[in-house]
């Protein structure tokens, strides 16, 4: 009997070493970490001891799905590709045998953006060292209300002991994010309830503006261009939130401005008095709408184009910038010749037109072309 049994065990055995693993043509990965720079994509998934995995890309989550490349390792990078595009990512185990290949089933379709993010902790800063957590519920977006472009000056200042603030990334323009704490860490950045639950970047602002109120200022040279270049890259970067944290863009998303008139943040005016005060037609909703648009792989970038208002530059060598239309009113600031403003709308007023500035304050349109 024992001898039969062995027989009888044998081809078992040997059966089970031709076989793939038990369950195997049914088996699935799950997609579990994405990271991108400005030209590739990263992906990691659940490691099923497949013999190797397929990988495939589409440019729309129900495109087409061409196969790129194989891995024997759970990861892949894919790189050249282009600054800004989504791509979409499907994995597909698959086991070998000397009956030949079975296949697993594909994963869950997930979406990620080319955005070159540089991990820049900081480290020194109070809040971070805190190191508090919070479970994401949306995002908000800022801008940081003063003429400085540079995203490294920002995390270079809010790496410091005595920093009181703490965002979790700096956009700037050229595409580059500056991520300054994980995304579930609480951070300071809104000066209400929304750090308790809410992912804050902020916007830089091109060097060529000049406060001269709360949120009043001018502009000149190639801010507006400067402005919409940060804005497609938040675009894709809460795009890549949403993907990550499965947020709806059109209910998840708010600014600062915003997030105060819901009382979970300080009364602030940003990034909208940005956008307007340069003239272009952006609002919150078309920003919602545009990640919306950019998750389904139909996003195509904003330009000084499709977004600039009207504009009229100074011809004059000063021009006073009046509280209302007309000479009565108290001057708020001076325009000097050659500098560009953004007009919202002309009104006839003691005996001349008189231009209010999409920044704050009114301008003799005589003065200007």
């Amino acid at each position: 009997m024992k001898k039969t049994g062995i027989r009888l065990l044998i081809p078992v055995v040997l059966l089970c070493l031709l076989l793939p693993a038990a369950g195997a043509a049914d088996g699935t990965v799950r997609i579990t970490g994405m990271a991108s720079t400005s030209n590739s994509i990263t992906l990691e998934w659940e490691n099923s001891g497949a013999s190797y995995y397929e990988v495939c890309r589409a440019t729309s989550r129900n495109g087409a799905y061409l196969r790129i490349g194989t891995t024997r390792q759970p990861t892949y990078r894919d790189t050249g590709l282009r600054s800004g595009q989504v791509y979409f990512y499907r994995i597909r185990p698959c086991w070998e045998s000397r009956s030949g290949t079975r296949y697993g089933a594909f994963s869950s379709p997930v979406g990620q953006c080319c955005v070159n993010v540089i991990h820049a902790p900081a480290m020194q800063n109070p809040c971070y060292q805190q190191g508090k957590t919070i479970q994401v519920s949306g995002l908000m977006l800022h801008s940081v209300g003063c003429a400085q472009e540079s995203g490294a000056v920002f995390a270079s200042s809010w790496n410091q002991p005595s920093a009181d603030v703490l965002v979790h990334a700096v956009i700037e323009p050229g595409g580059n994010v500056y991520q300054l704490a994980d995304w579930n860490m609480r951070c300071w950045h809104c000066g209400g309830s929304g750090n308790d639950s809410l992912i804050g970047v902020e916007m830089t602002e091109p060097n060529e503006l000049r406060y001269y109120s709360g949120t009043g200022f001018t502009w000149s040279g190639s801010a507006r261009e400067k402005a919409i270049d940060n804005y497609n890259t938040a675009v894709a970067l809460f795009a890549n939130l949403c993907f990550q944290y499965n947020l709806n863009p059109l209910t998840d998303i708010c600014s600062h401005r915003e997030g105060g008139e819901r009382g979970i943040a300080s009364g602030h005016g940003d990034p909208e008095h940005l956008w307007n005060g340069l003239g272009l037609s952006l609002t919150m909703d078309t920003f919602r709408r545009d990640v919306q648009k950019k998750m389904q792989g139909t996003y195509q970038n904003r330009t000084l184009q499709d977004t600039a208002g009207r504009t009229a530059t100074v011809t004059a060598d000063v021009l006073n910038v009046r509280g209302g239309p007309g000479t009565g009113y108290a001057v708020l600031t001076e325009l000097y010749a050659g500098q560009t403003v953004a007009i919202l709308e002309t009104r006839w007023s003691d005996g001349q037109t008189w231009g209010r500035l999409a920044s704050d304050g009114w301008i003799c349109m005589a003065y200007v072309q």
